[in-house]
């Protein structure tokens, strides 16, 4: 009697598990999944992502697809991409972060923008040198002298404001400047005399969509002055001034040897030596707005032959045509007696009194 008990028990046990078994299963196969969608996010050069998925409010299970025909283990996480350097423009082409030189030193700045810093050396070990955008999470604001050694010919520079390059800044073996800008940002830095140590260098200047380097050869400018030296002995082959240039600097041209024109436009001023030593340059037309050629402004432009001088013309200054040689005749917008009627400083124009004047009226 006892042992029928027992086996009644373990029976009644046994059936017990079994339906509660079943009513789990049948439970779990009635559960409607209530999905909510996790969209993709990509991947960056320093963070990881994910594919999209879609989870369940209320087991969060995690589903491929909105079918849930496929399950997933776990979220799909995709790892970061890396930063791609493979470009000629020396930053990813992912991010933009820039590709600097790592051997590069730096000092803070004495400019009075607080907080920069300035490019005090560079190892001549390099031929080819980046500049960062920043340092110490402080912008990169001058190029002291001697920063750049000797052996490196090309050098990269960020478009940051109030740039300041220092005397003998660039060495002699510098032949081409990378800069990420345009010629207009460029012409309004601050340059000392001899910030670089030769000439016949090329500037290349950021193409409008930031994908391409571009070389300057003709160039146009549109802002409001050119500061001193700014294109000294760059090899640029001609220069136009929009009617937006009031002034142009000191030696802004100087030692441009491949330049041939120069159209100077509504110019109000052209300063001192500002073409001096373009021994190629062949053709210039002078402002309407100018009343003075400067001091030594066309001095040894040995190719000059081609020139327009406007009736606005009171005084040429000393040695404002000394060594152009090449020079027989100009033309002159107004008469004889208007041309005796200009101040024109004997010292080093001597070629202006052998020459023949083309008279306008």
């Amino acid at each position: 009697m006892r042992k029928k008990m027992y086996i009644s028990l373990l029976f009644a046990i046994l059936l017990v598990a079994i339906v509660v078994t079943v009513i789990v299963i049948a439970m779990n196969r009635r559960h409607d999944h209530e999905l909510v969608y996790h969209e993709a996010i990509d991947a960056t050069c320093t963070t990881g992502g994910n594919l999209e998925y879609w989870e369940c409010t209320d087991c969060h299970e995690l589903f491929a697809d909105e079918q849930m025909t496929s399950t997933l283990e776990q979220i799909p996480t995709t790892v970061a991409l890396g930063h791609d350097f493979n470009n000629d423009m020396y930053e990813c082409s992912r991010c933009d972060l820039i590709a600097a030189t790592s051997t590069l030193e730096f000092s803070v700045s004495d400019d009075l923008l607080s907080g920069s810093y300035a490019l005090s050396g560079t190892d001549a070990n390099d031929s080819v040198i980046v500049i960062p955008k920043e340092y110490n999470n402080c912008p990169i604001t001058r190029f002291s002298s001697n920063a750049v050694a000797e052996g490196i010919t090309r050098i990269v520079i960020p478009a940051n404001d109030n740039l300041y390059f220092e005397s003998n800044a660039f060495s002699s073996s510098v032949q081409e400047i990378y800069f990420r800008g345009s010629v207009d940002d460029w012409a309004e830095y601050y340059f000392e005399s001899n910030w670089i140590a030769n000439s016949n260098h090329s500037l290349y200047v950021e193409s409008e969509d930031g994908t391409s380097w571009e070389k300057v050869d003709n160039l146009y400018l549109s802002i409001s002055h050119v500061s001193d030296y700014s294109f000294y002995g760059f090899d640029i082959t001609s220069v136009a001034l929009a009617t937006t240039v009031e002034r142009v600097d000191s030696y802004a041209f100087a030692g441009c040897g491949k330049l041939i024109s120069a159209d100077l436009a509504n110019l109000n001023l052209l300063a001192a030596y500002t073409f001096y030593g373009c021994i190629s340059l062949n053709m210039v037309v002078l402002s309407e707005n100018m009343t003075e050629i400067a001091i030594s402004t066309f001095a040894f432009c040995s190719s000059l032959d081609n020139l327009y001088i406007p009736i606005g013309i009171t005084s040429i200054r000393t040695n404002a045509f000394a060594g152009c040689d090449a020079m027989t005749n100009f033309m002159y917008e107004g008469s004889e007696e208007q041309w005796l009627n200009i101040t024109i400083d004997g010292i080093g124009n001597d070629i202006l009194s052998t020459i023949d004047i083309i008279y306008n009226s």
